[in-house]
């Protein structure tokens, strides 16, 4: 039995493996972001650290470290 015009479906990642951790703390000088991330690929964890110093828009600044990480 042949199927005519039949196509492939591919299936994206499962939920949770491109996930994005964050943690923000409160620090002498302003505030400290740690984002972690898991890249199943290679079954390793990723960390990267911010520093946001104190009168920074906390906000803004995560939204834009957040942003950035998206991109990697």
């Amino acid at each position: 039995m042949a199927l005519a015009g039949a196509q492939a479906i591919s299936k994206g990642p499962a939920e949770g493996e491109d996930r994005i951790s964050f943690e923000l703390t409160t620090a002498v000088g302003g505030r400290i972001l740690n984002v972690r991330r898991y890249d199943n690929r290679i079954d390793r964890h990723d960390q990267t650290t911010y520093v946001i110093p104190s009168g920074e828009d906390v906000g803004a600044r995560v939204a834009k470290i957040l942003n950035l990480e998206l991109i990697k």
